[in-house]
């Protein structure tokens, strides 16, 4: 989720990665699971968690041989970024971007 600038409700952003035969292998299910771990540790401000679902949600897509590397890389860099600067306990769990 990212709350734009000039904009006061988030939107979500969604990818596209395959057909529902895609969907219906075990792989995508991991990844689905760890994807959904990924953001729950995010969302929740804690940055162990987050920091040990970034390795096994790269594994997930690597085995699917899917290279989202922006997309891990975004979350890292957040993390890096929230350590140092937390967001607080009434944090939404939204990115909100600071430039269009």
């Amino acid at each position: 989720m990212i709350r734009v600038v000039g904009k006061a409700v988030p939107e979500n952003i969604f990818a596209l990665l395959g057909d529902e035969t895609l969907y219906a292998t075990p792989d995508y299910k991991a990844l689905v699971e760890s994807n959904a771990a990924m953001l729950a540790a995010y969302r929740a401000q804690n940055w162990e968690e987050l920091e040990k679902a970034l390795p096994l949600l790269k594994s997930c897509l690597n085995a699917m041989g899917l290279a989202l590397d922006e997309y891990l890389e975004m979350y890292e860099t957040r993390l890096a970024n929230l350590r140092e600067n937390s967001p607080g306990p009434d944090w939404d769990g939204v990115f909100a971007s600071t430039k269009k």
